[in-house]
């Protein structure tokens, strides 16, 4: 018998060695030609899937909507308040706002007159945050998670961003050195660098390789006292540093100009030779915001974001956060 005669036998076909097929069960995972009803191209856990990130009809995720207080948090931490948490901002309005209802007349310390001056300043950016926050609540739990996560986010962006840009800026400089600086490594900066360590170096300690030496390791002396939070680095200031008058030439140095120029105009406006050239077509964070002035806080900002781009390993220089706006003296 041939090979065709045998197969087409019935007795042939069923004698025959063929292997069973189990139904699949109707949980199993098809696609969507294989189970009727479903949209091409998905499955039942796609599906799910789909509804919980919003997927667009191109299955492109699709952008989600940005709570009204993250941007207000992005300018509120550059211009206003950089040091103080939002909530502690909040905490400090709502307990106003209790003292005004019950009639509660309290003499309000400087730090409390503070923060509720930086409520003032982020409801003005938010016009409805005085009544949002006296819901309570979920309302004020998401106000706050909104600006913070605004500020912690432009705090990281700001300082990668001058970290990268400062290497250009002192390139000359660098290359006098002899010892190059890499933009992604901030190990070899600070007193371990010649040119970070003469910014660093306290503008009352005139700098040298032995002060540097001093510097790193902890042991350098101004006076007879150790060099500690009064005394102030030398890149904050402008000219000569005047013992009897410190504050003049204060956070006027150009890399706070720099700064400045980076954050609040333009990467490219930083490097031009002046304020109105290199400018990019794209609009910068201050107009964004409707910046038209600068805040004392905002050069406080950029002064501590140059404060962590060259870090300071064994040195600590005054906290930034001494200089409020009523503190600021007026030549800054």
């Amino acid at each position: 018998m041939s090979t065709d005669s045998r197969l087409s036998s019935p007795a042939a076909a069923s004698s025959s060695t063929i292997p069973s097929v189990t139904p699949m069960p109707e949980h199993s995972c098809l696609t969507s030609s294989d189970q009727p009803g479903q949209p091409e191209g998905t499955t039942q856990m796609g599906r799910k899937r789909q509804a919980e990130i919003q997927l667009t009809r191109t299955n492109r995720l699709k952008a989600r909507k940005q709570h009204h207080c993250v941007a207000p948090g992005r300018h509120y931490v550059r211009t206003v308040e950089m040091f103080e948490s939002p909530g502690v901002i909040l905490s400090e309005a709502l307990n106003r706002m209790y003292d005004k209802a019950n009639g509660i007349v309290i003499e309000y310390d400087k730090v409390s007159k503070r923060r509720y001056k930086a409520f003032r300043a982020l409801e003005r950016r938010i016009p409805s945050l005085q009544d949002d926050i006296q819901e309570g609540g979920r309302t004020l739990q998401e106000i706050t998670a909104a600006i913070t996560l605004g500020a912690n986010g432009t705090r990281s962006d700001d300082t990668c961003g001058v970290k990268l840009a400062i290497v250009q800026w002192l390139a000359d400089a660098i290359a006098e050195s002899q010892r190059p600086i890499a933009p992604t490594n901030k190990e070899c900066r600070g007193h371990n660098h010649p040119v970070t360590s003469r910014l660093l170096c306290p503008a009352a300690l005139p700098w040298s390789p032995k002060v540097q030496t001093l510097l790193r390791t902890g042991t350098a002396t101004i006076d007879g006292k150790p060099v500690g939070p009064s005394h102030w680095p030398a890149f904050l200031y402008s000219g000569p540093y005047n013992a009897e008058a410190p504050w003049i030439g204060m956070l006027r140095g150009p890399l706070i100009v720099q700064a400045f120029r980076h954050i609040f105009l333009s990467p490219s406006s930083a490097i031009a030779d002046d304020a109105g050239s290199g400018r990019s077509v794209k609009a910068g964070n201050a107009a964004i915001h409707g910046m038209t002035s600068v805040t004392p806080a905002s050069i406080a900002y950029c002064a501590a974001q140059h404060q962590q781009t060259f870090t300071l390993p064994f040195v600590s220089y005054p906290s930034l956060n001494s200089l409020g706006e009523s503190e600021m003296p007026e030549s800054a």
